[in-house]
């Protein structure tokens, strides 16, 4: 079998509006793993999330249940999402405040994990906003949550500074484990060690879970949908499973009983990550027996 080609649709961004002393630097990072449903929405447009894809300034990732997405960053470091979450990227050099370029990273809903890191080639601070917090930071490992209008800092290591957006008032967390909790129109409450507990469960709202459907730019695996003799036939098909965030893709065979085109998911990391895809999908009503098999060069 040939390697199924991508059709994904281009989708490009018109320029982000900034503030007059501000300007668009380099792309944020690029996907680098993913666990589908995940989707990304850039000029107006929304298209599933693809491992490869590299990130522009204003770009906005959701993630569906269960989901999770990895980014490798530009100037180093990692971003990790977790399931139901929703976050806008933007990126611009900071003129004002020194010789770094100023990456922010606002959480609308949700859990993250940023490992940033001052030693990367192209080093940043990182502005990380919530309904009622600022982060900045150059060098830290620290989880974000955004729920029922809390928000949820956990400092693992590092540095960060930290502000109420509301109040202005602002402290700096530079002790390892630390929780801090801001409630939504609440006066915040007081920073203390993390119990191992808080920590296990921040941490793993964000890890990528092996056989639960891992997609890499470099995955040799494959899930196939569905197959049919014309175009038409599985183009609705297609358009469903986009809509539900799965970067299906249509595939041209040529067989000895004439052309048959193909529904696929490509990229998996693993047999057990493509076998976790057909089983999730299997409900629905036009999928029947979808199979698996190793993508070839």
């Amino acid at each position: 079998m040939d390697r199924i080609r991508s059709s994904l649709l281009p989708i490009w961004l018109a320029a982000a509006t900034w503030p007059a002393a501000s300007a668009l630097a380099s792309e944020p990072g690029t996907v680098t793993a993913l666990q589908p449903p995940a989707w990304l929405y850039r000029q107006q447009v929304l298209n599933p999330l693809r491992p490869g894809l590299q990130l522009q300034g204003g770009d906005e990732i959701r993630t569906g249940d269960g989901a999770r997405v990895e980014i490798r960053l530009a100037g180093g470091g990692r971003l990790r999402l977790g399931t139901r979450t929703t976050l806008i990227l933007r990126s611009a050099s900071a003129a004002l405040t020194g010789p770094r370029s100023v990456f922010e990273i606002t959480l609308k809903a949700g859990t993250l994990r940023l490992n940033s890191s001052a030693a990367g080639p192209e080093p940043r601070e990182y502005l990380l906003y919530t309904a009622d917090l600022r982060l900045r930071t150059a060098e830290a490992d620290l989880v974000l949550r955004q729920h029922n209008g809390e928000s949820t800092l956990c400092l693992i290591e590092g540095k960060t500074g930290l502000e109420n957006t509301l109040t202005k008032q602002d402290l700096t967390l530079a002790t390892p484990l630390t929780l801090f909790r801001q409630p939504r129109l609440r006066p915040p409450l007081p920073a203390r060690p993390a119990t191992s507990r808080e920590l296990a469960e921040l941490v793993a709202a964000t890890e990528l879970r092996p056989g639960r459907g891992i997609l890499t730019a470099d995955g040799r695996w494959a899930a196939h949908v569905l197959s049919a003799r014309y175009l038409k036939e599985i183009t609705e098909e297609q358009q469903l499973l986009w809509n539900q965030g799965y970067p299906v893709a249509k595939n041209r065979l040529y067989l000895k009983t004439g052309t048959w085109y193909r529904l696929s998911v490509n990229h998996f990391l693993s047999r057990a990550d493509a076998q976790a895809f057909t089983e999730r999908i299997r409900a629905l009503p036009f999928v029947q027996a979808p199979w698996v098999s190793k993508m070839q060069e």
